[in-house]
């Protein structure tokens, strides 16, 4: 017999993505959304909690936390699931029991943004009725080999030889690689300037709340699988660009990053992504995933997509 149970603080354990881990998640809410609207969602079996979620409403609908729009339509989160405890649990009445929570709160809308193809939310979903299924985005990603080498040429012949160039070219310059897992506030700061730099797009993403945001998240005391680590590029003892990461045992996300125009010609921020690539091989790291967007550029270091989807359910009172 399944069943919910409304909680009042995050449940601590493993998850399988950062953007439905506890510290994540209490970050955003803090940030962005007011408590009252926050519904934390245990799910039992019997006595056995086997599942939980975190969602948000707004108005008569439900949406997951961390997927509504803030700052001027900005998005911030990049996937959206629950997470379940165990690895051969129940989704479909796991998934029931949720709905159902939903309905007798007088909920009628429930929209699931940015769930993997290869999720078991998407797969319950697509075989309900109630169910309006959308594609929205991909994420591109790399299954990386056991080597350096491999990972060359697993590349198209064209987009190696033009890796192997601007590799040669970025060593003619004095450069560094700065992998920094407790980042500085100055080394904050040339993140920011960085981003800001890129483009005009991220300049007016990046504003002061929103960089508060990922201040926060990088401060964060983290605990279970993922953690946050900055990556740099110097040319010349100068802060040339920087990724900002969650990082598991075996993954490594992409979440943002910048880099400073007027060193295009080193193409330093496509290098420094080429660097955390390598180092990922040599950690024995298994997936690199670039996250939302289809940049050209994710596709040059062979990148595949994963396709995100928005599940809309009507719930039937």
């Amino acid at each position: 017999m399944f069943s919910v149970k409304r909680l009042s603080q995050y449940p601590q354990g493993v998850v399988v993505c950062p953007f439905q881990s506890s510290w994540y998640l209490d970050i955003y809410s803090k940030h962005f959304s007011h408590t009252d609207n926050v519904l934390l969602l245990d799910v039992y079996d019997n006595e056995e909690m086997v599942a939980w979620g975190a969602f948000e409403k707004v108005n008569d609908s439900v949406i997951f936390l961390g997927m509504k729009k803030v700052e001027e339509n900005q998005e911030i989160t990049d996937f959206g699931d629950i997470t379940v405890l165990q690895p051969d649990a129940d989704y479909p009445s796991v998934w029931t029991a949720i709905c159902e929570y939903f309905k007798m709160q007088g909920i009628t809308k429930i929209q699931l943004d940015y769930v993997k193809e290869d999720s078991e939310t998407y797969q319950f979903f697509q075989t309900n009725p109630q169910s309006v299924i959308t594609k929205q985005e991909v994420s591109p990603f790399i299954t990386l080999p056991a080597s350096w080498e491999e990972y060359l040429e697993s590349l198209e012949r064209t987009d190696r030889k033009e890796l192997k160039r601007k590799l040669r070219r970025i060593e003619t310059q004095p450069f560094k690689f700065i992998v920094q897992n407790t980042v500085t506030e100055a080394q904050f700061g040339e993140f920011i300037r960085l981003h800001r730099l890129s483009d005009s797009a991220k300049n007016k993403f990046m504003t002061n709340k929103m960089r508060n945001f990922f201040w926060d998240l990088s401060q964060a005391p983290k605990a279970g699988e993922w953690r946050t680590t900055f990556y740099f590029l110097t040319l010349n003892d100068v802060y040339a660009a920087a990724v900002f990461t969650f990082i598991s045992d075996s993954k490594i996300l992409m979440y943002n990053s910048g880099f400073d125009p007027s060193m295009g010609y080193y193409s330093v921020g496509l290098i420094l992504k080429t660097m955390i690539i390598k180092r990922a091989i040599e950690d024995k790291k298994k997936i690199v995933d670039f996250l939302r967007g289809n940049e050209r550029y994710k596709y040059d270091l062979g990148a595949r997509n994963l396709g995100l989807f928005r599940l809309a359910i009507d719930i039937i009172l």
